[in-house]
């Protein structure tokens, strides 16, 4: 059965290891926030991870684990999420 993780990945590699499990059909959500910060003296908006280096996958433990799990992006995987989220609201966080 199909359960949510969260990863906690090693600081800045949460959109390598994110690539990695897309590529491989695993469902990720890496929720962000619009901040605005100060790039060389400018004001910007940029898209920022709401939980740095956290990022949420569901996948069926039962049928394969993804690869990116034992590779070094990924440093542990700290639970399993017992919810069921609908895709219209996943779609929702992922933007």
């Amino acid at each position: 059965m199909e359960s949510w993780y969260l990863l906690y990945c090693k600081r800045g590699q949460h959109l390598r290891a994110q690539e990695h499990l897309e590529r491989q059909h695993v469902q990720c959500l890496v929720p962000t926030i619009k901040l605005e910060k100060m790039v060389r003296g400018r004001r910007t908006m940029a898209d920022e991870p709401l939980f740095p280096n956290y990022m949420f996958i569901a996948f069926d433990p039962e049928k394969s684990i993804p690869r990116p799990l034992v590779r070094p992006a990924v440093l542990a995987i700290l639970s399993v999420l017992e919810i069921s989220l609908p895709r219209s609201t996943l779609r929702l966080l992922n933007n």
